[in-house]
């Protein structure tokens, strides 16, 4: 198989009403796997520039890849939807409008990703078939975050130190974000 152009994300909504960007990358034949990239980065970046969709390819794999909200070409709901209940309920919703639900899918995640598909485990243990989990961070990266001192210095009304220097410094490194 070769790769061919890729088509336009599919789209899948939310409980909430947000738009979910879902990628499908790899052997459309193949068994699947959600994909999941890291905070402040994106389908596009996590998995097609690092070259995933051809490894896909070549190992037989479907790979069903969400763009997170607020992420690459998922939309951006605004303050107050970013919590980790939406995110969770982000994967129950791609699982359920991509057929993955009753399918066993593979999971790889990276990041943030990790992270998500290590609580969504937990919490579902018979959803996937095998979790692969790079980049997961030990203990909680955002602990001791002031959120508003985030938002402000994302705004450009204040000077963000501590956790929230480094959450303004993820969320600004790329120009999709």
């Amino acid at each position: 198989m070769t790769l061919e152009a890729r088509p336009a994300p599919g789209i899948v909504v939310a409980d909430d009403g947000t738009r979910l960007a879902v990628h499908e990358l790899g052997d459309p034949a193949g068994a699947p796997v959600l994909m999941v990239h890291g905070f402040s980065s994106s389908t596009q970046r996590n998995w097609i520039d690092a070259g995933w969709d051809r490894a896909l390819v070549e190992a037989g794999l479907r790979g069903v890849a969400l763009d997170l909200r607020g992420h690459g070409d998922s939309e951006r709901p605004g303050v107050g939807h970013y919590d980790v209940a939406r995110f969770l309920g982000d994967v129950d919703a791609v699982l359920a409008a991509t057929g993955l639900a009753d399918a066993r899918p593979g999971y790889l995640g990276y990041s943030m990703g990790s992270r998500l598909g290590w609580r969504y485990a937990a919490l579902h243990p018979e959803a996937f078939s095998a979790l692969a989990l790079g980049g997961l961070p030990a203990g909680d990266p955002f602990r001791g975050l002031d959120g508003e001192l985030a938002r402000r210095a994302l705004a450009g009304e204040a000077e963000a130190t501590g956790a929230a220097a480094f959450v303004v410094r993820l969320a600004t490194a790329l120009p999709e974000n």
